[in-house]
């Protein structure tokens, strides 16, 4: 029994192209069936969608040649045929079929029996890995769904707390209220009858003034009177005109005084009520190797702005007027690219730092800047010595509002910044 061998110029004929005489590269099938390189389609079109086949002249009309179907096929033709053949050498593996190109498994001359046993070796060692990650995959899915439902269930233990909470401090509001009532009314109580007996003796002796200066206008209209006692009366005078502003202030002094003081804190300040605690933020982005690529920064924010679940919190910078130092420092924003702006009283100046804790720059040129905050237009609202600074994105000035001189409004405001070599 012989065996049929594919002769070399043979299969040079199959893999070439009929339009460039050269082996295919990505060939691709017309719809009359015949195949061309995807280059020799674009270069025969040239600037037209209608392209005529070379061999059967049937004409088609082709809106993008990327579309077209790649001849599969006539690519795993050209795979094989990627080595020349080589005859008359038997497989390096076997050592009995004739070889026909290189194993891309082993890199060794093989013939086609042993092309498709490392091939299945191949198949083998893939389905295993699949499998493997289908098992991990199906493990992660039940750990996601699981760490889900944990949540859920913290979220809703939270909100019981919290709701708890606030009941709570409804009933102790309500007790508060109810004890300040009632020392208001113990003090109205004491402090009435006080009052009562001032007004009473001040009274009494208003009537009595009232009644001297009734007597007198008697006097005054008798015309038997003597001068001798009219001038008396004159010096009797003397005594109610002294007495009348004793009185007042004797009145004004006993009167009791009362009022309600409001404290500073602010009712819908969440901290009145308690501190949620986030010991494992959610990131934005994970990193290849399934850490968080923000987690570093993140983590000293959070333990910045509010303290980790162990109660310790990370200080930042020391007092100073240098890069990372602070005095008085009263407000603090994130502008639109993720960065602290940190306002310092006492230094006058703006601080940016990076989510990092990294010094950028620092805008001076303010008088005791207490509070800057960051809005959607993308502008600083600073509160400055009596104004109100606006800048935009850059810090470059907009508009200030108001003044430290009585009578003005709206005035001008120079500043220098302060790059990082200066700073």
């Amino acid at each position: 029994m012989t065996t049929a061998i594919c002769s070399y110029e043979n299969i040079r004929q199959i893999t070439s192209c009929t339009v460039c005489n050269r082996t295919f590269k990505d060939p691709r099938i017309l719809p009359c069936g015949h195949t061309f390189c995807i280059d020799c389609i674009r270069n025969t079109m040239l600037d037209t969608t209608i392209m005529a086949c070379s061999i059967c002249l049937a004409k088609h009309t082709i809106v993008n040649v990327d579309l077209l179907s790649q001849n599969v096929a006539l690519m795993q033709l050209l795979h094989i045929r990627k080595i020349d053949i080589v005859q008359n050498k038997q497989c390096a593996i076997c050592n009995v079929q004739p070889s026909i190109t290189s194993c891309a498994h082993c890199s060794r001359q093989a013939c086609v029996s042993c092309l498709e046993i490392h091939r299945q070796e191949v198949i083998s060692d893939i389905t295993r890995e699949t499998m493997e990650i289908e098992r991990m995959s199906d493990e992660l899915k039940l750990a996601l769904n699981q760490t889900s439902n944990d949540f859920r269930d913290q979220c809703d233990e939270t909100f019981q707390q919290a709701n708890k909470r606030f009941d709570e401090m409804q009933k102790n509001l309500k007790l508060l209220n109810e004890r300040l009532c009632q020392k208001i009314q113990e003090f109205h109580d004491r402090r009435q009858a006080d009052l009562a007996r001032c007004v009473a003796r001040l009274h009494t002796e208003i009537q009595s003034i009232d009644k001297f200066v009734g007597d007198s206008k008697h006097l005054l209209v008798d015309v038997n009177v003597q001068t001798e006692v009219l001038l008396r009366l004159k010096q009797q005078f003397q005594e109610p005109r002294k007495r009348l502003p004793i009185l007042s202030r004797d009145l004004i002094e006993s009167t009791p005084t009362i009022q309600f003081v409001s404290s500073s804190f602010q009712m819908l300040n969440e901290e009145l009520a308690g501190t949620l605690v986030l010991d494992k933020p959610i990131h934005g982005t994970i990193s290849p190797s399934g850490t968080s690529a923000s987690g570093d920064h993140d983590s000293r924010l959070a333990a910045l702005a509010s303290g980790s679940r162990t109660g310790k919190m990370e200080i930042i910078g020391q007092e100073g007027c240098g890069k990372l130092e602070f005095k008085s420092p009263a407000g603090m924003t994130i502008n639109g690219d993720g960065h602290l702006v940190i306002a310092e009283i006492d230094n006058n100046r703006l601080q940016i730092l990076t989510r990092e804790f990294t010094h950028i720059r620092t805008i001076i040129g303010f008088r005791e800047p207490r509070d800057v905050s960051f809005t959607k237009d993308k502008r600083y609202l600073i509160t400055d010595n009596h104004k109100l600074i606006i800048l935009d994105e850059e810090f470059h000035k907009v508009e200030v509002i108001g003044s430290n001189k009585s009578g003005k409004g709206r005035s001008n405001f120079q500043f220098r910044k302060k790059s990082e070599k200066n700073s």
